[in-house]
């Protein structure tokens, strides 16, 4: 039914989106880093910035192109 459909459409989506994340990994590992403490461990961008010993704005940065590269993979 509905439901199954769904399922599946998510399960592919989390896998193109880890393919994606490895691509990303391998163009700009610290933008990859950024993504998997602000997406996955639900960081602040301020407290991502300190966990990696980095300026907000540096963060903002890599967030930024991370984003573009991700929806750009994903389209």
């Amino acid at each position: 039914g509905m439901d199954q459909q769904l399922a599946i459409d998510s399960a592919e989506k989390a896998l193109a989106l880890d393919e994606a994340l490895g691509r990303l990994e391998g163009q700009d590992a610290r933008a990859a880093q950024v993504v998997e403490l602000l997406y996955f461990a639900g960081l602040t961008l301020e407290q991502t910035a300190d966990v990696l010993g980095l300026a907000r704005r540096t963060i903002d940065r890599d967030w930024r192109f991370a984003r573009a590269f991700l929806k750009s993979e994903l389209d």
